[in-house]
């Protein structure tokens, strides 16, 4: 997730990323909608966490900065 206020990377709680995933496979469901994830993150660590999360699930995702301009370079 990203704070635009704080201009901060920041990892969504587990209810609030499940209540996402719940919507999505919804919308997939009952409009039969492609999905692609589009997450964030700055650092190598958060990258690890964010991939690991979203592991589970069955679509294809993208992990990038926020301004989603280029490949990311992690620390």
């Amino acid at each position: 997730d990203y704070n635009f206020e704080k201009e901060a990377y920041r990892m969504r709680r587990v209810s609030e990323f499940h209540e996402k995933m719940n919507e999505l496979k919804a919308l997939h469901k009952n409009y039969n909608l492609p999905v692609i994830l589009i997450e964030y993150a700055d650092s190598k660590t958060m990258f690890n966490k964010v991939k690991n999360q979203l592991s589970n699930q069955d679509w294809d995702y993208f992990i990038g900065n926020i301004g989603l301009d280029n490949l990311p370079k992690f620390k």
